[in-house]
């Protein structure tokens, strides 16, 4: 496991589309840790973060 956001792999993931409407609601809401399910948390400037992932993920 790295220490880096990414998607979940779409065959395991129950609804993938609600996993991705879900991260765009956490790119809104206002935060400054933020913990997931595996992986590390995020500590610093977490919001920031999950924003740039985001923001990765539609290039």
């Amino acid at each position: 496991m790295n220490a880096r956001m990414s998607w979940p792999t779409k065959v395991v993931c129950t609804s993938f589309r609600q996993n991705v409407e879900t991260a765009h609601v956490l790119g809104e809401l206002d935060y400054s840790l933020a913990a997931f399910t595996h992986g590390p948390e995020i500590r610093d400037n977490a919001r920031e973060q999950v924003r740039g992932f985001l923001q990765r993920a539609r290039s």
